[in-house]
């Protein structure tokens, strides 16, 4: 939801009843200027952010019923592949 500064002025309560359902975000110049949020909303955002330290603990952090499923991924292959010729080799014609 957006309002103007002036109308916030006008009526704060409004805005703060309004805020505990969805952030109020409050213009000035038709630009937004400042965020009136919930306290639940503001406690949210302040919590430390778990780091994901590496691609396995991303994909063990999630759902329970498929953390056990197993993959077979084959080993990458360890034949030498041709050297990539990036056209210094052509002629200019």
């Amino acid at each position: 939801m957006h309002i103007t500064t002036r109308e916030f002025v006008n009526n704060p309560e409004q805005a703060t009843h309004n805020s505990q359902t969805e952030p109020v975000i409050i213009t000035r110049g038709g630009k937004p200027r400042s965020v009136l949020l919930s306290y639940d909303s503001y406690l949210a955002i302040q919590q430390p952010q778990s780091k994901v330290e590496t691609l396995f603990d991303c994909f063990a952090a999630g759902d329970p019923a498929v953390a056990d499923i197993e993959l077979n991924i084959p080993p990458r292959s360890t034949a030498q592949r041709p050297p990539v010729s990036f056209g210094s080799d052509r002629s200019e014609g």
